[in-house]
């Protein structure tokens, strides 16, 4: 009761400007009073000169504001960082740096991340999903539940995209009406394409020359990559002889020789019995089987298509 009168008395002459003396500490108008105070304006705790200000609890600083307004939680952190506003510090290892925790029935988000204008930027709702304007991840990742990606997907030194079940790796590629594009099944050893194959070439230009049986004036062109296209030959008026009468090289280098399949397109390159020769993991040779049905100035094409 006593305590609680000193206290009361301390306030009424601090009020006054008055200073007064608790229990032989000096106590002015401005302090902060045990149990609160009621100045009527808004209170300023803090220092005035060039030194950070601590709220300790059982000896320990658990709150520091640096000198600069940045702020530390908990203990203070290992490291300082004075582009940081705020630093949350552990106080000990298994201690947890921050909780946030929602409320019965949460529908707001729990935490979001904004920009100048307050426009967020990253967000958690309350069933714990994140949303992130962009994302660098720079070590190894692991996505446990079902992954949407809405937009081109670039991996710029190579990625591994799959479910792994009991060690069996499963991709399956679906378009905008949930129709399966491509599956793949690593047990079965399997890969299903349910549409189109289109082919190209990222690396260069796949080149064509004529050889010996096409004439001394022939002209040979090339329209597709290494794994598909068309070749025109037009022989030329004379010089034609025994021979190959093209070879094919490919931008990028095989592994090893590829298989190669040959079609003629139209009768007249049929006649001749066109075929494969000399397949190298670099390029592959057309020949002629029937050598005596090449005729000078006529055009022959064929379709190819390769795989290893």
């Amino acid at each position: 009761m006593k305590r609680k009168v000193l206290y009361g008395l301390t306030a009424v002459l601090s009020s006054l400007g008055l200073m007064v003396a608790l229990n032989g500490v000096a106590m002015a108008a401005g302090d902060v009073n045990q149990g609160g105070n009621a100045y009527g304006v808004p209170m300023t705790v803090g220092t005035t000169d060039n030194y950070s200000l601590n709220l300790v609890t059982n000896g320990t600083s658990r709150l520091t504001i640096s000198n600069s307004g940045a702020i530390g939680l908990a203990a203070p952190a290992t490291t300082s960082d004075s582009s940081a506003s705020v630093m949350l510090g552990a106080n000990a290892a298994a201690s947890k740096g921050l909780v946030v925790q929602g409320k019965a029935g949460q529908t707001a988000n729990l935490q979001e991340w904004q920009s100048s204008a307050g426009t967020a930027l990253a967000t958690l709702n309350a069933s714990g999903a994140l949303s992130i304007k962009g994302l660098t991840v720079a070590g190894a990742t692991t996505l446990n539940g079902a992954t949407a990606v809405n937009a081109p997907f670039t991996a710029n030194n190579g990625a591994t995209i799959g479910t792994t079940f009991n060690g069996i790796l499963s991709l399956s590629v679906v378009d905008s009406t949930g129709r399966q594009m491509i599956v793949a099944n690593s047990a079965s050893h399997t890969i299903g394409l349910y549409t189109h194959l289109v082919t190209g070439n990222p690396y260069g230009n796949t080149t064509v020359a004529k050889q010996t049986a096409a004439g001394s004036s022939a002209q040979v062109t090339i329209s597709g990559n290494d794994t598909s296209g068309t070749i025109t030959i037009t022989t030329g008026a004379n010089s034609l002889s025994n021979g190959l009468l093209a070879t094919v090289t490919f931008a990028r280098a095989y592994e090893k020789a590829p298989n190669v399949v040959l079609s003629a397109k139209g009768p007249a390159a049929s006649r001749i019995q066109p075929y494969t020769d000399w397949v190298t993991a670099a390029n592959f040779s057309i020949g002629a089987g029937e050598l005596s049905s090449i005729q000078p100035n006529t055009t022959y094409k064929f379709s190819y298509f390769v795989a290893q």
